[in-house]
């Protein structure tokens, strides 16, 4: 407050399976809105949504306490949120040497689903190889399907690594393990696609 003195401001999450409660007016204008529509609703929890059972088949529930939305389809709670894809972007500008590295700290957990690698200028006389290591290890513990552009060419898809799972704050570094004999390439451009946990 403006005079030096301090408020408590208590609030109360609604009841298990109601949209009532003193979140604010906006909230609960919204959550009773949900509620309002004969296909959805808002639970407090997976207890609470556990007790709609089969009375609730077919139709779509919005979780308040981990923001999910499921879907009971008469046997499991589906999570319906879909699927959050995200890049991890590494680019190393000028001729490429396999000394030459570059690193990333995760922000939150992600699952790695593949990538694309590119070179602004081919390597030629031996294909581009790169690696992934998470905190020093390599993401690909079969080598040979580390992330490589053949001879001459200037991209490549790059497959799920053997492992994909990266949590938050984790060292994330992009290695070139062998480059053009004739030409060394250059310009290096490698993506990660992950998915947030």
């Amino acid at each position: 407050m403006a005079d030096g003195t301090t408020t408590n401001l208590a609030m109360t999450k609604p009841e298990d399976g109601a949209s009532t409660g003193n979140w604010g007016p906006k909230l609960n204008t919204n959550f009773d809105t949900l509620d309002a529509n004969p296909g959805i609703k808002t639970v407090a929890d997976d207890a609470a949504k556990t007790a709609l059972g089969d009375t609730w088949e077919g139709r779509v529930v919005y979780q308040l306490d981990n923001n999910k939305v499921f879907k009971y389809d008469g046997a499991a709670w589906l999570d319906v949120r879909g699927t959050v894809t995200r890049g991890i972007a590494y680019c190393i500008a000028g001729a490429l040497t396999t000394s030459l590295k570059a690193f990333f700290t995760a922000p939150c957990a992600l699952t790695v689903t593949g990538g694309k690698l590119e070179i602004g200028t081919a390597c030629t006389g031996a294909a581009l190889i790169c690696d992934i290591h998470k905190n020093g290890t390599t993401l690909f513990t079969t080598q040979g399907n580390r992330p490589t552009i053949a001879d001459a060419g200037t991209s490549a898809a790059i497959t799920a690594p053997d492992v994909t799972s990266i949590a938050a704050g984790d060292r994330i570094e992009l290695d070139i393990d062998q480059i053009g004999s004739t030409v060394a390439g250059s310009d290096l451009s490698l993506t990660l696609y992950c998915e947030v946990v």
